[in-house]
């Protein structure tokens, strides 16, 4: 039984440090993309998203423009703003790994827990 706990709290603890990266990635580029101004418009990547054969029957075509011409007009709205997004941006990487660090507290604290219940109510 201990196996299966500390396992599947490696393997949750696993998925949890891996989401966390990406997501500090992801919001790190971003950030960067924002500071130096370099997404203003969607024009030459609208042209370039094609929705994959296999997602025709759930994504209409024209659905898919429409979707393409709402984000090209938030960020016409929001051009402005953008630079200084980017800054608050960039403080949400420290807070994603905060956030990381709680959950993997949160993890271990229950494995301990568990593990003594275990050892408690379990006498093999």
């Amino acid at each position: 039984m201990k196996v299966i706990l500390w396992g599947s709290v490696a393997l949750l603890a696993l998925l949890w440090t891996s989401g966390a990266a990406l997501l500090a990635k992801a919001v790190k580029w971003s950030a960067q993309q924002m500071s130096g101004g370099t997404i203003t418009s969607l024009d030459g990547m609208a042209t370039n998203l094609v929705i994959p054969v296999w997602l025709t029957p759930w994504f209409d075509p024209a659905m898919w423009t429409g979707v393409i011409q709402m984000m090209q007009d938030i960020l016409e709205n929001f051009s402005s703003v953008l630079p200084s997004m980017g800054m608050v941006l960039g403080w949400l990487v420290p807070a994603i790994w905060i956030t990381w660090v709680l959950g993997i507290l949160v993890l271990v604290g229950a494995v301990i827990v568990g593990t003594l219940m275990l050892q408690r109510y379990h006498k093999s």
